[in-house]
């Protein structure tokens, strides 16, 4: 197959003579796929683009480590009270007394949450010391070498799982994001390029319109005294040359507007004056429709958007359902204690204790609130099947639609290529014929517009093709030219 079609470059006097002579270093010379490239590399929105995705990736590394045994130490030390207390006397009675109290603490735990059943398991270790400073309640250790719980959910929904499943949805999505807007990137920076590439070549026009109209008007006033021209014709040609004037002023300040933008867009410093060289080779390739709209149906960030929210929907649903029934907990505690005052007999003698409990919860009256949040539910995945229904076509008319766009684009530019050669070809012979007389400034005037207007029109077109090309590749996430993803497949199984 034929991959690369080749379209000559528009001559530019002036941008050529800087290209050809000994200023190169007083211009900041950039192609295309140098702009390109810089954009990708080194432009505010690439930068914004990678912390975008590094935020996604620590993100989603955040949510997995929940779900990883966790452990942690914690401690009080040292505690202080003072309050009044209850105090046994020795005859038996109880007297309140202003006490000081301390005690230091510390604890080791482990905990591991299970998302296939919503239980977890804590296993823990204690070690406790308090000191009230009287005499009757002398001070006291208290140690618990282990201690193991187990919480289990009974009958509610369990959304862990799916959690994590979404999670890792919304990651892929970053990944897929981060691709889609390097496209984008590669669309706007296209675009400054040839903003900046229309305003060169207009003001190279203006300058050459300036000058060819220096010359008719030198001509036309030799002719307008000898008496050959009237004098309205004279001073419409006069006319002409300042307007010419003020068009080359104009085309001057734009290009240092364009220039401004895409520096600022770029991120670069350079004071220099930008070159753009004007891009000389058209890819030719085949599109596929059907292909196309697979390989977006498979890379593209919305449909895995649209996957996650049905998915969301269906959950709250379930949720809703599950809180509005018969709900209840079952827990598990083992743990060994001993408490001495004296340290040393700390560890001699344990005392073994079970607890095993079901807690449940059964919704009686809530006023219509559990049937109101079921009902919502519903209605939100109802809405959210429709507008994904309704999504669904309008992706593939997108699709379908900027495909024979692009092939269109391709077109336009061989046409617009051949129409500015006719149209410089006719301005050349109008001028020739100006010059002996043969034709009015009129004619020429027209010949003029219409060279000027083609040379623009073709590079609109130019425009036009690259954007469709990066379009074509961020509305599929694929490079019909290499027949390859633009999703490495690592990274999707990352």
């Amino acid at each position: 197959m034929n991959k690369f079609l080749i379209v000559l470059h528009v001559f530019i006097p002036f941008y050529v003579s800087v290209l050809a002579g000994n200023v190169k270093d007083d211009y900041l010379i950039l192609s295309y796929d140098q702009v390109l490239t810089m954009a990708q590399d080194q432009s505010p929105m690439a930068h914004a683009n990678r912390i975008q995705k590094d935020n996604s990736y620590w993100s989603y590394q955040s949510f997995k480590s929940g779900y990883r045994p966790q452990l942690l130490v914690s401690a009080d030390i040292p505690g202080i009270s003072k309050g009044y207390y209850a105090v046994e006397q020795e005859d038996g009675s109880i007297s309140y007394k202003s006490i000081n109290r301390s005690s230091s603490s510390a604890q080791l735990t482990a905990s591991q949450l299970f998302a296939a059943t919503g239980g977890e398991l804590s296993i823990r270790s204690d070690l406790f010391y308090s000191d009230s400073y009287i005499d009757n309640l002398p001070h006291e250790f208290q140690y618990s070498p282990i201690g193991i719980g187990y919480r289990q959910p009974l009958f509610k929904y369990n959304r862990h799982k799916l959690d994590q499943h979404l999670e890792r949805m919304k990651y892929d999505e970053s990944l897929k994001n981060f691709i889609y807007s390097l496209e984008e990137i590669s669309i706007t920076a296209t675009n400054q390029f040839f903003s900046l590439m229309v305003a060169q070549i207009q003001r190279d026009i203006a300058e050459l319109n300036l000058r060819n109209n220096d010359t008719i008007a030198k001509i036309a006033r030799g002719r307008y005294e000898l008496g050959k021209i009237a004098e309205n014709e004279y001073l419409q040609i006069e006319l002409q040359y300042l307007t010419s004037e003020q068009n080359f002023q104009q085309a001057e300040l734009a290009i240092k507007n364009a220039s401004l933008s895409l520096k600022n867009f770029l991120g670069i410093k350079d004071e220099r004056d930008i070159v753009l060289i004007l891009p000389d080779v058209i890819l030719n390739f085949d599109v596929d429709e059907h292909l196309a709209i697979d390989k977006a149906r498979i890379h593209r960030p919305e449909m895995l958007a649209y996957e996650r929210q049905l998915l969301e929907a269906e959950a709250g649903l379930k949720q809703a359902k599950s809180d509005a029934g018969f709900n209840a907990d079952l827990n598990l505690q083992y743990g060994l204690t001993s408490t001495n005052t004296d340290i040393n007999n700390l560890f001699q003698k344990r005392t073994e204790s079970q607890t095993a409990s079901i807690q449940m919860s059964i919704p009686i009256l809530d006023w219509g609130r559990s049937k109101s949040q079921r009902k919502l539910a519903e209605a939100n995945l109802e809405m959210i099947r429709y507008n994904l229904a309704q999504e669904q076509v309008n992706f593939e008319q997108e699709i379908y639609t900027h495909v024979n766009y692009f092939l269109q684009t391709r077109q336009q530019i061989e046409m617009a290529h051949k129409t500015d050669q006719i149209a410089e070809k006719r301005y050349e012979v109008a001028k020739k014929r100006y010059m002996i007389g043969k034709i009015t400034i009129t004619d020429i005037n027209i010949a003029t517009q219409e060279k000027d207007q083609s040379r623009i029109t073709y590079i609109n077109s130019l425009n036009n093709y690259w954007v469709a090309y990066y379009k074509l590749r961020k509305l599929t996430m694929y490079d019909f030219l290499l027949n390859q993803d633009l999703i490495p497949i690592d990274e999707e199984n990352n």
